[in-house]
């Protein structure tokens, strides 16, 4: 079995380091969203309006107008002043976070990728992939193999990152439980998993996940305790197969 090298400490340090930097980034996202949604801001992006609206016959013919009034927030409006802010602060809220979360989920994923090639080079495997998942796999074959993935917390990512935040169909396909192919199965069972583990989401009527204020922390707290049985293992599979 090879020594082990210098960069592996690196490897798992740089890992273990990275946890207060994801820390920061959510402390500073949820700061972002009191700030966004305060009385202070909302008052300061709301206006009212009004525009005169044409009326048509059947036949296409102009008889009369009438005045509409309109409120904005934001980027929001609509006829409605309490739905438009109620709509202003949902989308701000979910893009932050979603945001903060892309940002803290591709450090994790580039540290995980390390930790692969780490592992790697002490089974003497060969990469013909780096992913989350194949690195998991790489864990279960030195002594990880009681350690949870967190194959849930990818799919989240790609469904905020690719779909907008919407689990297309979900509520039929979990009702069904008929998939049309093993993709769409690992999505919504992944999906059932973070609703089941109350990790901070939650699904609308219309399937878009919603992450409250305590998804981040959540998350960051799977990531780190991942990180640190990783290393555990690790250092106990090098300690056993050293010399």
């Amino acid at each position: 079995m090879a020594k082990l090298p210098f960069f592996f400490s690196t490897a798992l340090w740089s890992a273990s380091a990275s946890v207060p930097v994801m820390k920061m980034l959510a402390d500073q996202a949820e700061e972002n969203v009191t700030r966004a949604v305060s009385n202070e801001m909302i008052t300061r992006i709301s206006s009212f309006g009004s525009y005169d609206e044409e009326r048509y016959d059947d036949f296409g013919n102009c008889v009369g107008t009438w005045q509409r009034d309109f409120f904005t927030c934001g980027s929001c409006y609509g006829d409605d002043d309490d739905e438009v802010k109620a709509e202003y602060k949902h989308l701000i809220t979910q893009l932050t976070r979603r945001s903060a979360y892309l940002t803290i989920f591709g450090i994790f994923e580039h540290r995980m990728m390390e930790c692969q090639k780490l592992m790697a080079n002490l089974t003497g495997s060969e990469i013909k992939k780096l992913s989350i998942e194949n690195c998991h796999k790489h864990l279960k074959k030195i002594g990880g193999d009681g350690i949870a993935d967190v194959n849930h917390f990818i799919v989240i990512r790609n469904v905020m990152a690719h779909s907008d935040g919407v689990a297309e169909k979900y509520s039929s396909l979990v009702k069904s439980q008929q998939f049309p192919n093993e993709s769409t199965r690992r999505r919504v069972n992944s999906v059932t998993r973070a609703l089941n583990a109350d990790c901070g989401i939650s699904i609308s009527m219309s399937n878009n996940l919603i992450m409250d204020r305590y998804f981040l922390d959540n998350a960051i707290g799977e990531f780190e305790q991942y990180i640190r049985k990783l290393e555990n293992v690790v250092r106990a599979f090098h300690e056993e197969n050293e010399g």
